[in-house]
């Protein structure tokens, strides 16, 4: 009477697997359990210290392209004339996504054109993960290219080469998120942050602006 239960729980270990469950979840021996924790504790530690090395890099990479990179930058005296500029620089931006959903494409019109039997597991999973960078991808494009049109609004002209600096930052964020998820999901931390914190220390600063200098300031126009 006793090995009824016990069959039903060996039968339901796959689908507890099929259908995402974490390891950790299952009651296991505590060897094995000790050995899975102990993992992820590795992993957590390793996505924590590259956020912080994304942070970091930003950070330098910010301070020093701002106070001692030479570039000659134009003449920008007007709230139109720079976002004109940061427009230009977002032309930049946008290429993570366009090489990504030309390679997406790729990806699916091989799958097409290979019969079901063929496909392998790999490829399949190789083009979920594609795909879900692409799909990303998409998402902080447009939020980097509102904040990088708000921030040249609020950006005086002397600080106007942030511009391109925060377009770069971007740029390697993306690539680097890309290859890391690619290559493995959790390995995407250095990538994202190095995408979306700078992102993030932009919109606190429009936000400051906007509260501290109102939404008329450096417009021609009568308050």
């Amino acid at each position: 009477m006793t090995s009824g239960p016990d069959v039903t729980k060996a039968e339901k270990w796959p689908s507890n697997m099929a259908q995402g469950i974490p390891l950790h979840s299952v009651h296991t021996s505590s060897p094995i359990r000790h050995q899975m924790s102990s993992t992820t504790r590795a992993e957590r530690v390793a996505f924590l210290r590259d956020a912080i090395a994304a942070i970091a890099l930003s950070l330098t990479v910010i301070v020093i392209g701002c106070n001692y990179v030479i570039y000659k930058m134009p003449p920008l005296p007007t709230v139109a004339d720079r976002m004109v500029f940061a427009f230009r620089w977002l032309c930049l931006s946008i290429l993570p996504l366009v090489i990504g959903i030309i390679f997406v494409g790729h990806l699916r019109f091989i799958i097409i054109q290979t019969p079901k039997s063929d496909i392998s597991a790999v490829l399949a999973e190789s083009l979920e993960r594609h795909a879900y960078c692409l799909q990303d991808t998409f998402l902080q494009t447009f939020i980097h290219t509102v904040i990088m049109l708000s921030l040249s609004t609020f950006l005086e002209e002397t600080a106007m080469k942030l511009v391109p600096i925060l377009a770069i930052l971007f740029i390697l964020g993306r690539l680097s998120f890309w290859i890391g998820y690619v290559h493995r999901p959790l390995a995407r931390a250095f990538g994202f942050v190095l995408t979306f914190f700078p992102t993030v220390l932009s919109l606190a600063y429009c936000i400051l602006r906007l509260l501290w200098k109102g939404t008329g300031w450096d417009l021609p126009i009568p308050l």
